[in-house]
């Protein structure tokens, strides 16, 4: 769960938080902790301007990677991971860079661990670290975004697991929330890990109307003549999932003007035959992903009618349902 910045931390705290003087449960733990989470992922990474949100921005991805479990190839990890080194060790040194100079955990998924052996890891790796001599770690970070961020083998999404029936023993589907949309996956227990399959994509101007109803979450799509259900596993992490699909929608709608302004340099820059990479002097007078972040409470209320509006319906309680759309709307929300 995301907190709301406006509220109050009483609202995630358990009723012991308030009367404990240490903070602490019979056990030592925290009975409250907050975590600093990517919330809003980018189709680019030209869009993160900013130093500091770059490097948190890189770190998720990291997370991701390693954690996920998506589908990616073997040499997608290698190349990956070589540039996670490049930017956290520098330059390959074969004085300093030798033996298990890394661990490996840190850098590749699991599976892809068990797949192959440390000693197979340990012994590729190092090439491809040292392939990437004299890359800055700001590059190695642009790069490392850029390839977890491929449409291939994204890692640039929130996932959730999902059943296809309320009394399911366990999850088979994952839905993933991610700048475009919806991606649906599905999942299937192997020797070493399980796999996960790509069964539908749905972007948001696709998508006709979210909702849910206690543990229910539907999709419906407007290509498709019925709807997709699914059932979490409470009523809060369905709430959940259609206020952050809501957040998602309206944060990528807001943020076109500066995504297309992005892809026309780029395009120029092509044509020029160079590629820029990041952070250009022409993209800093566009405004960053801060001033994005900074308008969009308020975006609702300023889109004009005549513009692509995401709108949830302020009729709807925690058991209603919500309208995600990207029909043109008047600002009394009426279609």
């Amino acid at each position: 769960v995301f907190a709301d910045p406006e509220s109050k931390l009483s609202k995630y705290a358990p009723k012991s938080w308030k009367t404990s003087h240490s903070g602490v449960d019979a056990s030592g733990e925290p009975l409250l902790q907050f975590r600093l989470r990517v919330q809003f992922y980018v189709e680019t990474h030209l869009l993160l301007r900013d130093g500091l949100s770059r490097l948190h921005y890189y770190l998720q991805l990291r997370e991701n990677v390693v954690t996920y479990n998506q589908p990616i190839s073997e040499e997608a990890t290698f190349l990956l991971a070589s540039y996670a080194l490049q930017a956290d060790l520098g330059d390959f040194c074969e004085d300093q860079h030798h033996g298990h100079y890394f661990d490996p955990n840190l850098y590749f998924p699991q599976w892809l661990v068990e797949r192959v052996g440390v000693a197979y890891v340990m012994e590729h790796a190092p090439h491809m670290h040292r392939d990437n001599l004299g890359l800055t770690r700001a590059e190695a970070h642009a790069q490392y975004i850029r390839e977890a961020s491929q449409q291939e083998a994204p890692h640039n999404l929130h996932l959730y697991r999902l059943r296809y029936k309320k009394h399911d023993p366990s999850p088979q589907v994952v839905t993933a929330i991610c700048a475009r949309g919806l991606d649906i996956y599905e999942e299937e227990p192997g020797p070493l890990h399980t796999s996960r399959k790509l069964i539908s994509t749905l972007q948001w101007s696709t998508i006709g109307k979210l909702s849910f109803e206690k543990k229910k979450f539907e999709v419906r799509a407007l290509s498709y003549p019925g709807k997709l259900t699914f059932y979490t596993t409470s009523d809060e992490k369905s709430k959940h999932l259609l206020y952050l699909c809501r957040l998602t929608h309206q944060f990528n709608l807001a943020l076109q003007p500066r995504l297309a302004e992005v892809r026309r340099l780029q395009e120029e820059d092509r044509r020029r035959y160079r590629e820029s990479y990041i952070y250009s002097e022409r993209y800093a007078e566009t405004g960053g992903l801060s001033d994005t972040l900074g308008g969009l409470r308020g975006y609702l209320a300023k889109t004009s009618a005549d513009q692509r509006v995401s709108v949830i319906s302020n009729t709807s309680s925690n058991t209603t349902s919500g309208i995600v759309s990207d029909r043109v709307l008047s600002l009394d929300g009426s279609e």
